[in-house]
């Protein structure tokens, strides 16, 4: 019986054995697979439309040359500007600037004595059209 139970034992080390590398071999098998990256190919791009919009064109500027009574009765002075609607900016021939605030009456009455009447301010840009 000593040699029986001695091959039991020997059979249960290489069943031990074989079952250990067969895990082993199964759990690599699993960490191979998961690193495997597969390519996808991407997905094809999209039809263009049928119809292609055309392009918006810009807007056209009209420059306006006009002879400003200010100016011509002003010969020192090369231009102006109005600055947000309450101040205006003169600019003497010497590059010198001037600002006046409309809205404080001794500001105005200076401007008066000194280049007459205020000029008439521009009018407003036209409104943008609607697509």
């Amino acid at each position: 019986m000593e040699s029986a139970g001695g091959d039991i034992s020997l059979l249960n080390l290489f069943m031990k054995k074989i079952l250990l590398s067969a895990g082993m071999v199964l759990a690599m098998g699993l960490f191979v697979q998961a690193q495997k990256k597969e390519t996808v190919a991407p997905p094809p791009p999209p039809q263009p439309p049928a119809e292609v919009p055309a392009p918006l064109a810009p807007p056209k500027i009209e420059v306006v040359k006009f002879e400003d009574e200010f100016l011509t009765r002003n010969k020192n002075v090369s231009a102006y500007r109005f600055k947000s609607g309450n101040k205006i900016v003169i600019t003497i021939k010497d590059r010198s600037k001037e600002e006046y605030n409309l809205k404080d009456a001794a500001d105005v009455k200076r401007f008066e004595e000194k280049y007459g009447a205020l000029p008439t301010p521009p009018p407003p840009p036209p409104a943008p059209p609607k697509p």
